[in-house]
C-alpha cells in the first residue's frame, strides 16, 4: 500500500469502491474511498491529491476544533480511526457553491463531519448527527 496510489479490489474496499491512502500527520494516514461506479471517482481522488498537502492542515485544524466542541462523542483523532469518502457535487446539492464533498467518518460512531470543497477549499464544515 502505498500514498496517494488509487487502489481498487482490497480490503477494506468493497467490490464498487476504489480508495487511496493520503498522509494525515501527526495522525498517520487516512483512506479516501470513492464510488467506482460514479465517472469522475477516480478523477477526484487524483485531484483531492494534488490538493492534499495544503488542504489537510485546514481540515485537521476544523476537526481538531470540532472534536474539542463534541468530546463527548468519543471520537479521536488518531491513526486508524477515521476514514473518508469523497463525492462530486452539482449545482443543485449545494449552496456553497462546492464542486465536492469529504465526508469524515470515525470507527467509533458518532457524528459524521461533512467538508465542503471547491477548488480544493473549504467551503463548509460541519457535523452531522
Amino acid at each position: 500500500m502505498n500514498l496517494r496510489e488509487i487502489i481498487e479490489g482490497e480490503a477494506p474496499l468493497s467490490a464498487d469502491e476504489i480508495g487511496m491512502y493520503l498522509p494525515s500527520e501527526p495522525y498517520g494516514k487516512v483512506l479516501i474511498i470513492a464510488d467506482e461506479l460514479e465517472d469522475e471517482s477516480r478523477e477526484l481522488l487524483e485531484q483531492l491529491s494534488t490538493q492534499w498537502d495544503s488542504l489537510w492542515p485546514k481540515l485537521r485544524s476544523e476537526l481538531e476544533e470540532g472534536l474539542a466542541d463534541h468530546s463527548r462523542s468519543g471520537q479521536r483523532l488518531e491513526e486508524g480511526a477515521f476514514s473518508a469518502s469523497i463525492r462530486p457535487l452539482y449545482e443543485e446539492d449545494t449552496d456553497f457553491g462546492a464542486d465536492c464533498e469529504l465526508v469524515i467518518t470515525f470507527d467509533v460512531g458518532g457524528p459524521q463531519w461533512d467538508c465542503s470543497l471547491r477548488d480544493g477549499t473549504i467551503v463548509h464544515f460541519q457535523p452531522v448527527f
